[in-house]
C-alpha cells in the first residue's frame, strides 16, 4: 500500500506476488474448488517499474528467482524482504493480505 504523498488520505493497492490459479466445479451445485495453474508463482514486475519510476526505488532483488521454503514460495520471507527495502519511502507500507482477482495482462504497459 502506498500514497503518493505521505500525508495524502488515498491510499492505493498493488499485489506483490502474483499466482496464477484456476477456479473450477464439476457442476452448477457443486463446490468450487481453487488449485494451482501450471505458470509459475512470480513477483508483479508492473509494480517493480512503477516503484522505480516514481520512488527511484531499485529493487533488483526480486527480478530473478523468489525465495522458497520446503512448501514452495517463502512468502513470508517475501514480504520482510520487501518490507526492508520500503522502510524508508513515506507513505508505503507492506501489508498482509490476499486477494483473489483477474488480471488482464493484456492492458499493462509493457516496458
Amino acid at each position: 500500500r502506498w500514497k503518493k504523498k505521505a500525508e495524502d488520505e488515498r491510499s492505493y493497492r498493488a499485489p506483490l506476488l502474483l499466482v496464477p490459479v484456476k477456479i473450477e466445479r464439476r457442476s452448477a451445485t457443486s463446490h468450487f474448488t481453487l488449485r494451482f495453474h501450471e505458470d509459475e508463482p512470480r513477483f508483479n514486475a508492473t509494480l517493480l517499474q512503477f516503484l522505480e519510476r516514481d520512488f527511484e526505488l531499485k529493487l533488483p532483488q526480486f527480478s530473478g528467482e523468489l525465495p522458497e521454503d520446503e512448501s514452495g514460495v517463502d512468502v513470508p520471507r517475501l514480504l520482510g524482504l520487501m518490507r526492508q527495502a520500503v522502510r524508508d519511502v513515506p507513505g508505503m507500507e507492506v501489508v498482509d493480505e490476499t486477494a483473489l482477482s483477474t488480471f488482464s495482462f493484456a492492458k499493462f504497459l509493457m516496458w
